[in-house]
């Protein structure tokens, strides 16, 4: 496990989809980590994809599992499922890092609307 609590592993899993149909490799990987000093209970989720899915994005196998995980911990956020700084946990980077990554995304770092914007600006 890292130094901030989360931890990857991969595994290959080879298995035919159907007799008689040729040998589909598929990758999985897994994020693993525990959500603090006061949680025992470590999370866990696995993700298969086929074996060629980074070759076909033009991409490395470890920048397409740390891309997932960053997409998948942005849209947490977007959604308000996640605060920011578990969201960083999740996708492996400090929350100042996940924080500066969201406009590549279309996430707004803040979510104000009108009425909140109002009574910011005028505070």
């Amino acid at each position: 496990m890292g130094k901030d609590g989360w931890s990857l592993a991969n595994n290959i899993n080879v298995a035919r989809e159907r007799p008689g149909e040729p040998v589909l490799k598929r990758r999985t990987f897994r994020l693993a980590g525990r959500g603090g000093p006061q949680d025992s209970v470590g999370m866990q989720l696995q993700i298969e994809y086929p074996d060629s899915l980074p070759d076909l994005l033009q991409t490395t196998r470890p920048q397409f599992e740390a891309e997932a995980r960053m997409a998948m911990a942005v849209k947490l956020f977007e959604r308000q499922r996640l605060p920011s700084g578990l969201a960083a946990r999740l996708a492996g980077v400090s929350r100042v890092e996940f924080l500066l990554t969201l406009h590549r995304y279309g996430v707004p770092m803040i979510d104000l609307d009108e009425a909140e914007l109002r009574d910011v600006q005028h505070a």
